[in-house]
């Protein structure tokens, strides 16, 4: 019998909670990870990624973060995130994405959170501060 499209055939997930600083524009794994193998090269992946608590200690900066596919970008989300314009340090609420991918493939998959901050320049952004948990969900669904 065919699988019903819409099916949730998997799901895989992985919390991670340990601080992970950047201090450059060029985008650095958050340490959020995970990898899927699915059944059907029709299938879609369904990505929801939430990050822990966000430090930035520096004015007039943010952390920008994106989700990648086996080390390619797929897009940005949350740019800017945790933007403070005082030169207090800051700890926000951590930024999430939900997005459906079409791999097309029944190879291994790995997604992974990259951030970097929004300026650059030496001005730290730390995600998972204070070791706050981040949280990946991998959902194969029939295509």
């Amino acid at each position: 019998m065919a699988t019903k499209a819409g099916t949730i055939l998997q799901v895989v997930n992985f919390t991670y909670a340990t601080a992970t600083s950047n201090s450059t524009s060029t985008p650095a794994s958050t340490g959020l990870t995970l990898s899927i193998t699915p059944i059907s090269t029709s299938s879609r992946i369904l990505v929801t990624a939430i990050m822990g608590s966000i430090q930035n200690n520096n004015s007039g900066n943010g952390v920008n973060f994106s989700l990648y596919r086996n080390a390619t970008p797929l897009f940005t989300f949350g740019t800017v995130h945790g933007y403070t314009n005082s030169a207090i340090v800051t700890v926000t609420a951590g930024g999430g994405t939900t997005y459906m991918d079409s791999p097309a493939t029944t190879s291994a998959t790995s997604y992974t959170v990259y951030f970097a901050s929004n300026t650059g320049a030496g001005q730290i952004v730390t995600v998972q501060a204070n070791n706050a948990t981040s949280t990946m969900t991998l959902m194969e669904v029939s295509g």
